[in-house]
């Protein structure tokens, strides 16, 4: 997760991503988390529910909209941000931040991957069998490989294994009365 900023500009509704590192996406489970704040006026801009398409098609005439923007979307067909309302002279220099996931590229050997030895580890073993059935010419078992590659994600995600699955329910203690019982 990297942190990357716009700056408003009079007359102007699109924005160009971050090149460094490269921007894969934004960064949130949904439309509410993937917001860009703007530190001086605590204003917040939300996605566009419904994606470019959606504003495309609610916005014929773009030149109507003016002033304070209020939504963001990516633009499809060249890869920016687009704002919902065209900033005046009164947003110019506005500067909104937000977080978002930065591709990974590993370009040299001098370079060290993005997460854990413990889970380079665990790719170990799926990684040799991959290459031991390619010589082999066999067929690879699709369930042996997937044990460490989902052991992998879990440690890249720094999620634990539930416990348990379901509904949780309060058990009662021997002897307890509730409030209400007599």
């Amino acid at each position: 997760m990297t942190q990357g900023s716009i700056t408003l500009v009079t007359d102007q509704t699109s924005y160009a991503v971050p090149t460094s590192p490269g921007f894969e996406q934004m960064s949130g489970k949904n439309y509410r988390s993937r917001v860009m704040t703007n530190a001086t006026n605590n204003h917040r801009l939300f996605e566009y529910q419904g994606g470019f398409d959606k504003l495309f098609a609610d916005q014929p005439n773009r030149a109507n909209f003016t002033g304070q923007p209020q939504h963001w979307t990516m633009n499809p067909t060249n890869n920016k941000f687009e704002i919902d309302r065209t900033p005046t002279s009164g947003e110019n220099g506005d500067v909104y931040k937000f977080l978002y996931d930065g591709r990974i590229d590993l370009t040299s050997t001098s370079q060290t991957f993005p997460f854990s030895d413990t889970v380079v580890d665990s790719l170990v073993p799926v990684v040799a069998e991959i290459v031991k059935l390619s010589r082999n010419k066999a067929s690879r078992d699709p369930v042996s490989g997937n044990a460490g590659f989902n052991r992998a994600m879990r440690m890249i995600m720094q999620k634990s294994t539930r416990k348990s699955y379901g509904t949780w329910r309060a058990r009662r203690v021997i002897g307890f009365r509730g409030p209400f019982e007599d």
